[in-house]
């Protein structure tokens, strides 16, 4: 699973592609725009793109069966002190 963060600058690239893409797709109900592919015709342009590393795990929620498991990882990590107690209530 990859997590992907991006500066503003990117959007600017993958703007410019999603239009034609979805002008040669308007009849396809299930065609998709892949950012993978923008990026790596990025890359191929020669444009860098920076990779963080990191050991920590992705909770992937994708199912609801996923949800119970996911709340004890994350109650987990408060209680190892982690993530603090009150993580979501600082937003």
């Amino acid at each position: 699973m990859n997590l992907m963060g991006f500066t503003s600058s990117i959007f600017t690239e993958i703007a410019a592609g999603f239009d034609a893409t979805y002008q040669a797709s308007k009849t396809n109900l299930k065609a998709e725009y892949y950012i993978p592919l923008v990026l790596s015709s990025l890359i191929e342009q020669g444009i860098e793109i920076p990779v963080l590393r990191t050991d920590d795990h992705w909770f992937g929620v994708t199912y609801s069966e996923d949800k119970a498991w996911v709340k004890s990882q994350l109650k987990q990590l408060v209680a190892d002190q982690i993530y603090p107690d009150n993580l979501f209530n600082n937003a």
